[in-house]
């Protein structure tokens, strides 16, 4: 995911839908631009070059420390971290039977 983690504005529950969708034994590949410990959501807008501003929608922005804690906490473990120029990537896991703590105590 090159950088959209954020959409949704919603970190967490993406994180948890992806979850629902990758083998128990599957991993995801996260590209970020930040890496320091940043975590805000926001309302942002597409400008089209030429003063025209969509409909706001929801985004967040997350940074490498922030999305290990958010990923660790929705069954996801995090893996290898590495950084090209100012993109940084971070690996995450799954392990067989991982799901995330809010998901277990369902009925």
């Amino acid at each position: 995911m090159d950088g959209n983690i954020g959409i949704g504005g919603d970190p967490a529950a993406l994180l948890v839908r992806i979850g629902s969708l990758v083998s128990p034994r599957g991993s995801l590949l996260l590209v970020e631009a930040a890496p320091h410990d940043v975590h805000e959501r926001l309302h942002v807008r597409f400008d089209d070059g030429r003063g025209r501003l969509g409909m706001p929608f929801p985004w967040a922005r997350v940074g490498v420390a922030a999305l290990r804690r958010t990923a660790a906490a929705t069954g996801w473990q995090p893996g290898e971290h590495w950084s090209v120029g100012e993109r940084h990537f971070l690996e995450l896991k799954r392990s067989a039977g991982s799901q995330p703590a809010h998901r277990r105590h369902q009925g």
